[in-house]
């Protein structure tokens, strides 16, 4: 029996971003968080040929192709591999986020199946660039490419016109006694692919005021109170980046969060008296982050019996490590 590899990687929260459009040297930038779930859990083990099962098939095959088309005369001399159905490579996608809901699921994904490739045919696993550049990810954030690697809350510096992936300018533990909560409203969506980056063409570029504010929220208050783990000037501050950073997506969400499900999510959990809270991403995720086990569990019953039925509410923790390969 053929070895099996399981790569398993923590679900991605993304705060906002700094700045939107060319104008400045490193576009984009932002901070965000890893954590512990909903996983990403892909199986790998050596085969005849390229076999792919389980969800998100086709997402997977594209991937593979991807990193196939750049590395053809490495896999034709190492393996004799000469078309993509040759890889030595069956691949197997247990369990995913669900797409397209702030969670960062097309980055874990992509990177996880690479990864388990990597394995099977005894490749060494690399840096966050190089995932980058075999998953074609990090266009724009680059947080979940890090968090991949590296886990934990995360900022990256904005991307320059060459690069393959944003600089990682810190990753640092985050505290595991403030729980996350994440809630998925029902009837709202986000954005990805081809209509996230026409989206981004429409937006007005921000200013040089907007990104030195955000910069200087990360840089002054949000750091400084995860590191001596003041969770009040943590919640404040945090409340406001992500408020600020959808701001400037208000052309497109009609306000500072994408939709009417989602805003009321926040607004409910700012009336139980969690402010550290926002919309990852596009949405629909809205996270609440609580200061310790008693209050997160307090919040989800609070929540439970004032969002409407079929809300997924779900109590989640800080992922530290980044993805496992076993």
């Amino acid at each position: 029996m053929s070895e099996k590899i399981t790569v398993s990687a923590p679900a991605r929260l993304h705060f906002g971003l700094f700045s939107i459009g060319d104008h400045v040297e490193y576009r984009f930038g932002g901070a965000g968080l890893m954590i512990d779930g909903p996983r990403t859990v892909v199986h790998g083990s050596a085969a005849d040929r390229l076999n792919i099962t389980g969800v998100q098939s086709d997402a997977c095959l594209a991937t593979i192709d991807h990193w196939f088309n750049q590395n053809r005369s490495a896999l034709l001399q190492d393996f004799s591999v000469k078309a993509i159905e040759q890889l030595p490579v069956a691949i197997d996608v247990a369990q995913t986020p669900p797409r397209h809901s702030g969670f960062g699921s097309g980055t874990q994904l992509a990177m996880s199946v690479i990864a388990a490739v990597w394995s099977v045919l005894k490749y060494p696993l690399s840096d966050a660039a190089s995932f980058a550049l075999a998953t074609g990810r990090g266009q724009r954030s680059a947080i979940g490419s890090h968090g991949f690697i590296r886990g934990g809350f995360l900022v990256d510096r904005g991307k320059r016109l060459n690069d393959s992936i944003a600089p990682l300018d810190l990753q640092i533990p985050f505290p595991e006694n403030w729980p996350v909560v994440t809630v998925l409203p029902t009837g709202a969506t986000g954005l990805s692919g081809a209509t996230e980056k026409a989206v981004f063409n429409q937006l007005p570029a921000s200013t040089d005021d907007q990104r030195d504010a955000m910069i200087g929220i990360v840089k002054h208050k949000i750091i400084p109170a995860i590191v001596d783990q003041k969770y009040d000037t943590f919640s404040t501050a945090l409340y406001d980046f992500g408020h600020q950073s959808g701001l400037m997506f208000a052309p497109i969400q009609k306000g500072a969060y994408n939709g009417p499900e989602i805003s009321q999510a926040i607004k409910v959990i700012r009336e139980f008296g969690v402010l550290a809270t926002g919309q990852s991403s596009w949405g629909p995720c809205v996270f609440a982050i609580t200061n310790g086990d008693t209050q997160a569990t307090e919040l989800v019953s609070f929540l439970n019996n004032r969002l409407p039925p079929g809300t997924r509410i779900d109590i989640r923790h800080a992922d530290n490590q980044g993805a496992v390969v076993k």
